[in-house]
């Protein structure tokens, strides 16, 4: 009843003193809850810092698998987009709140599902807009494995050997074991054993287990592990 007799003007004054008082807090002892600053945010008007900050909630709540919390807390910095000016950093982090949302949409409704391709085809546009190769490779992770499930094996070819163009660019060792393991799901699929079999073990020799958390913040997904699941499988 005390909030709502506060004039607004007041009030978004004080949502902004209690976030400065947050990050002054997160200063000295490291820890912050970046749910209760984008709220307090938002309610400032801050919608830049708000937006941020619901981008780090979700990305706090996908570390602990509490992805339908990500998803809201996402969905929730995407809306406030709206209401930034067109400019090249709310493009990114519109790119970076669409990647992150498509993580747990595919572990929350499957790897074919509708609207985890729909935001993938967002951050597409504006990957190729910002030209941001680590979010191009990133959302390729999320495409080619939607079209090897759907069975579309040609969109998911040419999406593998995008990997490999991105990968021969970039000379990332993480970039190498995806393309290669992608290949090799092409192969594979099409009774090509001895061929993915080869692919396989090329992506297998550029996986480092102890990078685990590293892919998983990515897309959700430990590509390596995967691998060596469909390899015993041929081997089978």
């Amino acid at each position: 009843v005390a909030y709502a007799e506060i004039p607004p003007v007041q009030r978004k004054r004080l949502h902004r003193q209690v976030a400065e008082a947050l990050m002054r807090h997160h200063t000295a002892t490291q820890e912050i809850d970046s749910a209760q600053l984008a709220y307090h945010y938002e309610a400032a008007i801050r919608y830049a810092q708000a937006v941020e900050h619901y981008l780090r909630a979700g990305e706090a709540a996908q570390r602990v698998f509490a992805h339908a919390r990500a998803e809201i807390l996402f969905n929730r910095g995407i809306a406030l987009l709206e209401y930034l000016p067109a400019t090249a950093q709310r493009d990114q982090q519109a790119l970076s709140l669409y990647g992150a949302l498509a993580a747990s949409l595919r572990i929350l409704k499957g790897y074919t599902a509708d609207e985890m391709y729909e935001t993938v085809r967002k951050a597409r546009k504006l990957s190729d807009k910002v030209d941001d190769t680590d979010q191009q490779f990133r959302l390729i992770k999320f495409l080619q494995p939607y079209h090897i499930v759907a069975g579309d094996l040609d969109r998911a070819s040419a999406l593998a050997n995008q990997a490999m163009a991105i990968a021969g660019h970039t000379h990332a060792s993480s970039h190498y074991m995806v393309a290669y393991i992608y290949r090799a799901f092409i192969y594979a699929s099409r009774g090509s054993l001895q061929q993915g079999q080869e692919y396989f073990q090329s992506g297998l020799k550029h996986y480092d287990h102890r990078q685990h958390e590293s892919y998983i913040a990515v897309d959700g997904t430990d590509t390596g592990l995967i691998a060596y699941g469909w390899s015993a499988h041929l081997l089978w």
